[in-house]
């Protein structure tokens, strides 16, 4: 217990906190992305909200697209308002919504995916 508190105890003691296998893709994908780190995530939506809420402080406004999926989208525009994060969603090919809403609000966040979800358009 003393190596545990201290931090030298170099276990994965419980699965929610990493585990050996987890860590080594982290790692390999932080490699392939040259990036510093890499974080799995266990859904789709426990990573979106995850990275939503890392980035995009309160009174933030985020951009997403019509295309976004849906349960991420609901997120959005009904859990975020009320931590004062507001929200444009657009059309993925509206060019001029996009250039509309980067003139008008403080934007904080461009989200979409590609392909996107359910029609697996390219952005």
């Amino acid at each position: 217990l003393v190596r545990d508190q201290e931090g030298t105890y170099g276990s994965y003691e419980y699965g929610r906190y990493g585990n050996p296998t987890s860590r080594a893709v982290e790692l390999k994908l932080a490699e392939l992305e040259k990036g510093e780190d890499a974080l799995l995530s266990s859904s789709g939506m426990n990573a979106a909200t995850t990275m939503l809420l890392a980035l995009v402080p309160a009174g933030g406004h985020i951009v997403t697209t019509t295309d976004c999926y849906r349960r991420t989208r609901q997120f959005i525009q009904t859990m975020l308002p009320k931590m004062g994060i507001t929200a444009t969603v657009l059309d993925p090919a509206d060019l001029e919504g996009l250039e509309k809403a980067l003139e008008e609000h403080d934007v904080s966040l461009y989200f979409s995916e590609s392909p996107t979800n359910p029609y697996l358009r390219c952005i």
